[in-house]
């Protein structure tokens, strides 16, 4: 889900097409239903397409990079979008998961790079609430294959109130944080402006 949301950011931003947004994610889900359909298979030939097309979509970033030099932000959220739906059909383990949940973020990150206005804090929550619980079993997971007890090793259940808590302390983190660097940051003067920057 968060990865879906953060493909619906770019398109909301303007940043894909809403065409190339419904498409990467009906091809990540496909590709996490196979995954899981074959997670206890080598999966060698899938590894080696994907390889391949990992390879190609490399080559697309660097050259649209190369022709268009001064704004990667795009070519960059088309590599991601590429790495996300090509990731998705190989993910045998939990820190894969993991990977494409911080590979999500940066696509968060980018999309909000294109906003205009606070209403993309929308989009952030959002994301937060489909990224926290699974971080939650994740971990739960792991603990689970690395205690040689793995009854005593289970996590809590997070209740409605922690996961409430827990998004406030990041919201109120993240918006102490903007208003520091917004204090510390310079800022040109006004007055010593004689011309338009751009001509």
């Amino acid at each position: 889900a968060a990865v879906s949301i953060s493909l619906a950011a770019l398109a909301q931003q303007g940043v894909t097409t809403p065409q190339v947004a419904t498409l990467s994610i009906f091809l990540l889900t496909l590709g996490y239903i196979a995954s899981w359909w074959r997670r206890y298979r080598p999966n060698i030939a899938a590894k080696l397409l994907i390889m391949v097309f990992t390879v190609a979509a490399l080559a697309s970033f660097l050259r649209q990079v190369y022709l268009q030099p001064y704004d990667p932000r795009i070519p960059l959220a088309e590599l991601f979008v590429w790495v996300q739906v090509l990731h998705s059909f190989d993910l045998p383990r939990a820190k894969d998961l993991l990977l494409s949940l911080v590979s999500s973020l940066i696509l968060v990150a980018l999309a909000g790079s294109f906003a205009l206005s606070a209403s993309f804090g929308v989009v952030i929550l959002l994301w937060l609430s489909a990224a926290l619980p699974a971080m939650y079993f994740i971990q739960a997971s792991r603990l689970r294959f690395l205690s040689s007890r793995p009854d005593r090793a289970a996590m809590r259940p997070p209740t409605l109130k922690g996961v409430l808590t827990m998004l406030l302390a990041l919201v109120l983190a993240v918006s102490l944080a903007g208003l520091a660097v917004g204090a510390f940051m310079p800022r040109i003067n006004a007055s010593y402006l004689r011309s338009l920057p751009f001509s």
